[in-house]
């Protein structure tokens, strides 16, 4: 019962924080998911990931770390007017 309570609040949460922050960051922070399992798995159930997990989430990290130092952020067009001249005046 309380795994399916816990499970339907990680989803309303996950929704809600989607909502706020666009998809490709906000699907970046589940990635850290997979460093909690590890911990939670070799506290609780004394269990040590094979080296093939260990390389898998290597690279999984690895991948996101790469996606977040190098992703550009793109400019956006705003407009304001000068309002001594009211003048419409592009700026990026």
């Amino acid at each position: 019962m309380l795994i399916g309570f816990f499970g339907f609040i990680a989803q309303v949460l996950l929704a809600m924080g989607l909502q706020r922050e666009t998809a490709s960051r906000g699907t970046l922070a589940l990635y850290t998911q997979i460093i909690y399992t590890v911990i939670l798995e070799w506290i609780f159930f004394k269990s040590t990931p094979s080296m093939l997990s260990i390389c898998g989430t290597l690279i999984i990290i690895t991948s996101a770390l790469y996606v977040i130092l190098t992703k550009r952020k793109i400019p956006t067009l705003s407009y304001s007017i000068n309002r001594t001249n009211r003048r419409l005046r592009r700026a990026w």
